[in-house]
């Protein structure tokens, strides 16, 4: 199940971050998909969710309350690794593909090698000046990021509940071995 809202905040985080840049590109959301993809099976791997949430359950009664403390907690593990790794794969990206981009352009155009060289050069260079400092860049997209994500989280969790434990009996609400009233 953890896999699965990996891919979710994965998806919706890089979505988010590349429209919200300005300057949409496939290349670049396919790659920051992928980096915060694994950075989120990685967080999966490493920090025990469900025994937090079972910690969680016994001291919440179940309910609205007990999915949005849960939500929040998964939204403080995840959001601030992967909002910190996609910042820096785009900081140091971005400017190489703009640079490729016009180099290849230039080229294409008839520029000497020397011309597509100095157009790659200012290419990265502008992309590199067009970022806010990263603690701005970092905050911002964190915010944002943290907000919508318990957002995904509290929505998504129930619906993944159930398609992960599709067809298991599960305990009525007078708890395991007793009877719903």
């Amino acid at each position: 199940m953890s896999v699965m809202m990996g891919v979710v905040l994965s998806l919706y985080m890089s979505l988010y971050n590349n429209f919200n840049s300005g300057n949409f590109s496939p290349v670049m959301l396919l790659i920051s998909f992928v980096v915060s993809l694994i950075i989120s099976i990685l967080i999966g791997i490493i920090v025990p969710m469900p025994k937090i949430s079972k910690a969680l359950a016994q001291k919440i009664k179940p309910g609205p309350g007990l999915r949005a403390v849960d939500a929040l907690v998964s939204d403080a593990i995840y959001t601030p690794v992967i909002t910190l790794f996609m910042i820096l794969v785009v900081r140091n990206l971005a400017p190489v593909l703009a640079s490729k981009g016009a180099e290849r352009e230039a080229l294409a155009g008839g520029a000497s090698a020397e011309a597509a060289a100095r157009a790659a050069s200012e290419a990265a260079a502008n992309v590199s000046a067009s970022f806010p400092p990263f603690v701005k860049m970092f905050i911002g997209s964190f915010l944002i990021c943290y907000a919508l994500g318990f957002f995904v989280i509290y929505v998504a969790q129930p619906i993944f509940m159930k398609i992960a434990f599709k067809g298991i009996p599960m305990p009525g609400q007078g708890g395991p071995g007793k009877r719903p009233e």
